[in-house]
Formats: structure tokens, C-alpha cells, sequence
């Protein structure tokens, strides 16, 4: 048994309209061909605007999506394609699934960001259901899912982690907003008794792609009753608050000398 528990969107076949100007082609002194990858084009292709901006949403529909047992399927990988390229070939490669769906990725560039939530996650919802045709699910908790993502109106915003001063007069909160094109964490400290936000402060706005945003996602804890500290996942930036007084961030590097 396993847990679906994660989804990804790819233009597929990788864009190749686009990303071909990514791919530089050579031979070395035997004539064997040496692919190498332009970085620099790579990261203002469609392909790679896709891939970093579908994370909003599906990353909010993992995380509203109850468990949700399968045979053997831990993640359903979508690749977007024009009609031209659509086929209907289902592929497991372990406890992965990827499933074709057409996409109109011509027009997803031309629309708002806020309608490009709105076609991620209509694309998204397609692709899974193709899989629970394909399975014989319950089509209801996903249903349930893709609702409450429009009723939060297509907002990722979540608290990280929450915890009270030692005396229990303030409670501090890690606060992520996921957008389409940005991930911020802010630090908020609330007086509990008044129920007032004293101090809310932005720490970092980071590319959406969980490889970029996930190692400043770290530890919280007080070091006093009105001192908050917080750490990204390897301590190589350390934020200090005082409840009613200024911030503090102290780099790694910084320490050590």
C-alpha cells in the first residue's frame, strides 16, 4: 500500500519548442556528441516558468488532499501537451504515475497570473481524474479538494509553526504565502490576551520551486519572553526579535568570524 501524496505539472514534451535553445550540442575529438545545458536560456524558458509556477497550487492540493490510500502510487506527474502531441499512454515507473493531458500552454501565457491558477489547477484536476478512471477511485475527495481551493480563492497562505513565550502572553507564527511566482515567509508575534497583531516582518521572498524555498523553511523557539528566535533548516541565517524592538539577522559566515 502507499499514499498519493505529491503532483507535478511539466510541459511536455520539455517545451521542446523553446527549450531546444537551452541545449548546446557538441562533439568531442572521437565524434562522440557532448550535451551541454545553457543555464543562463534555461531559466527564461517557458519549460522552467511552468515547472516553478504550477508548484502554488499543486503544492496547496497536496496539502488539503486527505490521506489517500492506492495499490502503489505515491505521485501523478501531469505533462501538458498540445493536441498534436496527446496520447493516451498511462506510464508507471516505480510508485510514480505520468499521464498525459492536453494543455494550451499558449494561452496559460497569455492570462494573468490569476488565471493561470485557475488553468493549473483545472489541469491538474483532469489529470487525476484520468487516474481514478484508470483505478476505480472515489472521485469525491478530489472533488472536495479542487472546491476548496477555489473557496480560499486560489491562496496558499499557511502558518509554517506557532509557538507561545514562556509566559503565554505571546504567541509567535511562521506565516508562508505561496504565490505563483514568489514564496515569502513572514515572522508574526500576537499578544494573546489583547488578540493583536504587534509585529509582522517579511524574512525572505524566494523563487515558488520547493528546491529553492525549502531550506529557509527551519526552527522557531523563544529564548526569552519577549525575545523570538528563528533559523533556516541549516542555521546559516538566524533571525532575533524582541517582541517590542528591532530585528537581528545574523548570517552563518558572520558567526565564524
Amino acid at each position: 500500500m502507499a499514499y498519493l501524496r505529491s503532483f507535478i505539472l511539466e510541459l511536455y514534451p520539455n517545451d521542446i519548442n523553446h527549450i531546444n535553445n537551452t541545449v548546446v550540442i557538441s562533439k568531442s575529438k572521437d565524434e562522440k556528441e557532448i550535451v551541454e545545458i545553457d543555464y543562463d536560456n534555461l531559466y527564461q524558458s517557458r519549460w522552467f516558468t511552468f515547472n516553478n509556477e504550477t508548484r502554488c497550487i499543486a503544492s496547496l492540493y497536496s496539502r488539503l488532499l486527505p490521506k489517500f490510500k492506492t495499490d502503489n502510487i505515491q505521485r501523478i506527474i501531469i505533462e501538458c501537451v498540445e493536441d498534436k502531441l496527446k496520447t493516451t499512454d498511462i506510464r508507471q515507473v516505480d510508485k510514480y504515475i505520468h499521464v498525459q493531458v492536453e494543455f494550451d500552454s499558449y494561452k496559460y501565457f497569455s492570462v494573468s497570473k490569476h488565471e493561470r491558477k485557475k488553468m493549473i489547477l483545472n489541469v491538474l484536476q483532469r489529470g487525476i481524474y484520468l487516474m481514478a478512471n484508470e483505478n476505480n477511485w472515489d472521485k469525491q475527495i478530489f472533488q472536495d479538494t479542487y472546491q476548496k481551493i477555489i473557496d480560499l480563492d486560489y491562496q496558499n497562505t499557511y502558518i509554517y509553526k506557532r509557538k507561545r513565550s514562556p509566559n503565554r502572553q505571546y504567541i509567535c507564527s511562521i506565516i508562508c504565502k505561496h504565490e505563483i511566482s514568489y514564496f515569502d515567509i513572514y515572522l508574526e508575534i500576537k499578544n494573546i490576551k489583547e488578540d493583536k497583531v504587534i509585529r509582522k516582518e517579511r524574512l525572505v521572498r524566494k523563487d515558488p520551486h520547493e528546491l529553492i524555498y525549502s531550506m529557509y523553511l527551519g526552527n522557531l523557539y523563544w529564548k526569552a519572553n519577549h525575545k523570538v528566535i528563528y533559523t533556516d533548516e541549516f542555521c546559516k541565517n538566524v533571525w532575533t526579535f524582541l517582541v517590542h524592538g528591532s530585528t537581528v539577522l545574523t548570517h552563518k559566515e558572520d558567526t565564524v568570524r
